[in-house]
């Protein structure tokens, strides 16, 4: 399971070795070596290698940004497809676990592996435009 980034702490008018920039970031040498061979721009290809703080942050951001999957609101992600996934039947059970909000269960429409969500009792009317859901008994009576 990969980690995200920290790309907060790259200043964009420095520059950094390959070990300054595995420091800012909280990854590896090994990473930062690996996200130069995916495209990261260098400033040259002589010994330190050095990277310009704008750039890493550029390149970091594109690729937390590709990574992203929109989901429709009825949509819920399946870790075993590892994609967002409709419900089976657009069916849902939903179990009440505070006055505020509970946890959605479905099954997936691909594997049919359950999934859950927790959801806030205001999102429910806008569920209901989209899924067939039932209420089960109460967690937090």
């Amino acid at each position: 399971m990969s980690k995200r980034a920290y790309t907060r702490r790259i200043k964009k008018h420095t520059t950094y070795t390959v070990i300054e920039l595995a420091e800012e970031t909280g990854a590896t040498e090994q990473t930062v070596r690996r996200w130069i061979n995916e495209g990261l721009p260098t400033i040259d290809a002589q010994r330190p290698t050095l990277i310009i703080g704008q750039a890493a942050s550029e390149f970091l951001k594109a690729r937390q940004a590709k990574a992203k999957q929109p989901m429709a609101i009825f949509e819920l992600r399946c870790m075993s497809c590892k994609a967002p996934r409709a419900p089976f039947g657009m069916m849902a059970d939903y179990t009440p676990q505070s006055p505020a909000g509970g946890r959605l269960n479905v099954l997936c429409d691909t594997c049919e592996r359950p999934i859950f969500r927790n959801v806030s009792a205001s999102q429910l009317p806008e569920l209901h435009q989209y899924l067939d859901i039932k209420t089960r008994g109460s967690k937090y009576d």
